[in-house]
């Protein structure tokens, strides 16, 4: 059950943080390009303020572009970096884990939604950038064949995201279609729902896109990762299978953070925030921007620096420890205090590993 909730926990979580990239994303070039918008708890407003047929920035193709492209452009690279750590960096931490894997497949799932569903309903999303490129607009042709693009991305970008589930768990200790309900379809259902709360309008305004999400999510889960999943890993012998159910603790500071974003988000916008930039705002922003990305890099350079040392470190502590339990064998094998039958047993375990050393270095 701790599994479970953890799961759940890591999935609402990764849902809202990609919600805030891809709302704040939109927000800063609109208002870069001095767009006013009203920010409500799940929905960008612009019709209200701007109408798109007399406002002179939605006559230029490359303000639209760049208002909504910029979302596409970020979720690419929370997608790409995010696949990027949960490859490479094998952390100890299982929730990071969980988390990177949810982070990767709400970013996937929104990045597809966004063009299916904003053509489908005509909305101010990533389907204005295809429009104003040429691609889906004026010809409804050219729209319904990208829209069954984006589908068939949508569906084999699933199936194949199943092979990050190896970063959460481990096909070899649990039935696998097991773990598979554990860690992503009740967590994507029951995540689903707690998200659906969080953002339930109390005014009319709602993003289409949201709903869509909140719907399609856990039974494309369901379904291609249960099928995926299952017969990727088909070739394990189920007899063979130890079962090891591992007592986890829930995530306490994660499910405080949840409340803290949740509770911020429907106290700030429910009501909706207008946005109306001027001139000195943009100074602002733009000198702030600069700031805070100044002050991010440095300090990942320094986390990264921290972390190469402190690696390397602890390479060398290891290698030091290998040298010293190789030394105590050999003064060991030395001595007589074995009978001759300890002895060539110790001489045998001894040629063993040096035939796996040998096969592990070809």
């Amino acid at each position: 059950m701790e599994k479970i909730i953890n799961n759940i926990i890591s999935f609402v979580l990764a849902y809202l943080l990609t919600f805030f990239v891809a709302q704040i994303s939109t927000i800063l070039p609109a208002f870069s390009h001095n767009v006013p918008v009203i920010v409500y708890s799940s929905y960008l407003d612009f019709n209200t303020l701007t109408s798109a047929t007399s406002d002179e920035v939605w006559q230029s193709a490359d303000n639209v572009i760049n208002i909504f492209g910029s979302g596409i452009i970020i979720l690419f690279l929370v997608i790409f970096i995010s696949i990027v750590l949960l490859l490479k960096w094998k952390s100890k931490k299982v929730w990071i884990q969980r988390l990177l894997f949810w982070i990767v497949i709400c970013s996937f799932m929104r990045f597809c939604d966004s063009f299916i569903f904003g053509h489908i309903f005509n909305l101010w999303s990533f389907n204005l950038v295809t429009d104003f490129l040429g691609l889906t607009f004026p010809s409804k042709v050219a729209k319904t064949i990208f829209i069954i693009v984006m589908i068939i991305i949508l569906c084999f970008g699933t199936y194949f995201l199943r092979e990050l589930i190896v970063a959460i768990v481990n096909p070899c200790k649990e039935d696998i279609k097991t773990q598979v309900k554990n860690n992503i379809i009740y967590p994507s259902i029951i995540g689903s729902v707690i998200v659906f709360i969080i953002l339930f309008p109390v005014t009319h305004k709602f993003a289409t896109i949201e709903i869509a999400n909140i719907l399609i999510t856990p039974p494309l889960l369901a379904s291609l990762f249960r099928m995926g999943v299952a017969k990727k890993f088909s070739f394990i012998d189920k007899k063979a299978i130890t079962i090891e159910e591992k007592k986890e603790k829930i995530y306490i500071p994660l499910i405080a953070i949840v409340i803290l974003l949740s509770t911020s988000l429907r106290v700030v916008f429910d009501k909706g925030i207008k946005i109306t930039p001027n001139t000195y705002d943009n100074y602002i922003l733009n000198n702030l921007l600069i700031f805070v990305v100044i002050i991010i890099l440095l300090i990942l350079t320094i986390y990264l620096l921290i972390a190469y040392f402190h690696h390397h470190k602890q390479r060398k502590q290891e290698a030091e420890d290998q040298i010293q339990e190789n030394k105590s064998y050999d003064e060991l094998k030395g001595h007589h205090i074995f009978g001759e039958r300890q002895h060539r047993s110790l001489n045998k375990c001894n040629r063993g590993w040096d035939e796996i050393e040998d096969e592990e270095s070809l």
